[in-house]
């Protein structure tokens, strides 16, 4: 079925016992919640030295409804722990700037519950630490501003917390909490994971399959927690809509239509990125030679167009546009693309805040933000896998502004990775930007990466 949205449904067990109906599931939960507090507030005052045992099963089952000890039973016992490790040494060098150092570690924890009646939790911590957070600039949370950004504050923060239901009778689930939210390929809304905090987002999202290939989501967002850390007080508040409609078949290819309707508050320069986005992309793959196992042509198109929102007191309009094709045979590709965030007449350009912004017009972050003119970023890539077990990839950036004549630059990027063992993976990336007419600073960066998951 189509699933525009990563991770929102998971394999689930079978439930404890047949499931009612969607209303029943979610009243049941709500109501459970409801007695267990009045029957704990009322017996606690006479029984204070035992919180344990204030709350009365028995009450609970004449009620209509099934003992807490039951619920919590099933979703406990059933459960399963994550563990996600991820070590990264990154060099950062800017002209202009002092060579920043990072030598950090992530560290995400969580837990998932059982499921109980179609609805379960997830609940998950991350704490970053730098082995000497005075060799980098963390993105200016750090007092460190002669050196180069490296984005990676040291923090600890509840990153994920949320209830999902699935009401499978009707093919829709409902997410309510803090998420991950990842649309597509993240080119508009996305979880930034490269960053060692990643993004998530305080919202209620809804997806439904109206049929094996129709999916209709949508999504409001009231906070964006953003990978500075809740200590930089940098986070946006939102009162954000994402509309999310794709048609994927396995012959013709993945038709999305979408529309991003953000307003974001909470900073100084936040009423600027408030926008409305509608637009379309379309994703293809055919056979070259009539042969599932012979070369293949991978093609992406997309359009979207940009107003101004919210608070914003800038009227503008902007366009984008993207074009990627890629040639595969075997376990190798080669593709070529083009990708353009307009400007309205040099002075307001197409912005995506929400997006994964690294994966896009080069990993040197030079255009995390859209240069007012706009940009037009040429790109050619040579991918596949290497001997030994490694997988490797090039890429290669042409970067000019939409508006206007001087050029900004070239860059290149390359990234080797191997998985060692089932839970253990190592990665090797490299960056470096060439800029033109001084438009923006030369720069170059270098990771390596042992992330382990359990």
């Amino acid at each position: 079925m189509a699933q525009p949205i990563t991770d929102l449904r998971r394999p689930r067990p079978k439930p404890h016992r047949s499931a009612p109906g969607p209303g029943h599931t979610f009243l049941t939960a709500i109501a459970t919640l409801a007695i267990t507090s009045g029957v704990y507030a009322e017996k606690a005052t006479v029984d204070a030295a035992s919180p344990v045992s204030v709350i009365d099963n028995a009450e609970i089952e004449r009620s209509g409804f099934e003992s807490v000890d039951d619920i919590l039973k099933t979703m406990f016992t059933e459960g399963k722990v994550s563990l996600n490790i991820r070590g990264r040494a990154e060099i950062a060098d800017q002209a202009g700037l002092e060579t920043s150092q990072a030598y950090t570690v992530r560290t995400r924890l969580g837990f998932t519950t059982g499921e109980y009646n179609n609805m379960y939790f997830h609940i998950e911590v991350e704490d970053i630490r730098a082995a000497d957070d005075s060799l980098y600039n963390a993105a200016g949370t750090n007092d460190q501003p002669t050196k180069t950004v490296i984005a990676d504050p040291v923090d600890t923060e509840m990153n994920q917390f949320f209830a999902n239901f699935n009401f499978e009778d009707i093919n829709t689930n409902v997410r309510v909490g803090r998420q991950r939210v990842k649309l597509d390929d993240d080119r508009f809304v996305g979880n930034v994971g490269w960053r060692q905090n990643e993004q998530t987002f305080d919202a209620v999202v809804v997806s439904h399959d109206v049929n094996e290939q129709f999916n209709a989501t949508y999504g409001y967002i009231w906070a964006v927690n953003r990978i500075f850390g809740p200590d930089a007080d940098l986070d946006l508040d939102s009162d954000s809509h994402v509309i999310h409609l794709s048609y994927d078949d396995a012959r013709l290819g993945k038709l999305t239509g979408f529309a991003y309707l953000l307003s974001v508050d909470g900073l100084a320069a936040a009423p600027g990125l408030s926008s409305d986005t509608y637009g379309v992309r379309y994703e293809a793959t055919r056979d070259l030679k009539g042969d599932p196992d012979g070369p293949k042509l991978n093609y992406v198109l997309s359009w979207a167009t940009q107003s101004d929102a919210g608070d914003n007191t800038t009227d503008y309009t902007a366009n984008y546009y993207l074009i990627d094709v890629k040639y595969i045979e075997n376990a190798w590709y080669v593709g070529v693309g083009y990708e353009v965030l307009g400007s309205d007449s040099g002075t307001t350009s197409f912005q995506t805040p929400l997006a994964t912004t690294h994966a896009f017009n080069g990993w040197a972050d030079v255009f995390l933000t859209t240069p007012a003119d706009g940009l037009e970023d040429t790109f050619v890539y040579l991918g596949g896998d290497l001997p030994d077990g490694y997988k490797g990839k090039v890429v290669y950036h042409w970067f000019d502004p939409e508006d206007g004549s001087r050029e900004f630059g070239e860059e290149l990027d390359a990234v080797v990775s191997k998985k060692l063992t089932d839970n253990a993976t190592v990665l090797a990336k490299y960056a470096y930007y060439d800029g033109d007419d001084g438009a923006f600073a030369d720069r170059a960066k270098f990771w390596l990466q042992l992330t382990l998951k359990y």
